[in-house]
């Protein structure tokens, strides 16, 4: 969750072509055709998320990555007529959270399709690893889970692909966790005073 206060956010991006690329129509040849895409791969720079939003873009894809390890989910826009556009999260975060990243062994290495629950007496979060996130765009492979004022997990237990599930009791938040398909504990990747 942006705030990191348990509820989970949608995030969507509209794709709704208002008028024919002429410069895309008009070649026919691969090598022009690689060109025409390396001039869409500018990055173009804002001083805010605001900024971004006063213009309207034709939407192609929208992908979730915490690229500055900040906690803070940001998105990376390609839109079909613009450079694309990384929107960095800048939201004041002030809850609890926990990040997974999973390696499957048995499963496959991304672990697409593993489901996490953690769970704090009778409350449970829930995610599921996927895949086929966007138009030639995936999310990174991080489970962000927002947990408001919660600071121990009972437990994380991870059921992955292959059948098998691992648990971990008294997990404490606030870190990046590795976790490997069969391995006895989670690695910290990342860990930040609350």
């Amino acid at each position: 969750s942006t705030d990191k206060q348990t509820y989970t956010d949608l995030h969507t991006l509209r794709c709704i072509p208002t008028k024919p690329r002429q410069d895309v129509a008009r070649h026919t040849g691969v090598e022009t055709y690689k060109q025409s895409i390396a001039m869409d791969c500018a990055m173009r720079e804002t001083e805010s998320w605001s900024e971004y939003w006063q213009k309207s873009h034709v939407g192609r894809s929208i992908t979730k990555i915490d690229f500055n390890q900040d906690q803070r989910i940001d998105f990376i826009i390609t839109p079909l007529d613009d450079p694309l556009a990384l929107l960095t999260n800048q939201t004041d975060a002030s809850g609890n959270w926990l990040q997974l990243e999973l390696i499957g062994t048995a499963s496959e290495r991304d672990a697409v399709g593993a489901k996490v629950v953690l769970t704090v007496g009778s409350k449970q979060w829930c995610e599921w690893v996927t895949a086929g996130d966007g138009y030639l765009s995936s999310d990174q492979k991080l489970l962000d889970f927002g947990l408001g004022p919660t600071s121990l997990l009972d437990q994380v237990e991870i059921h992955w692909p292959s059948g098998t599930t691992q648990r971990f009791d008294a997990v404490e938040t606030n870190q990046r966790l590795l976790v490997i398909e069969g391995q006895a504990s989670p690695i910290i990747r990342q860990a930040v005073a609350p």
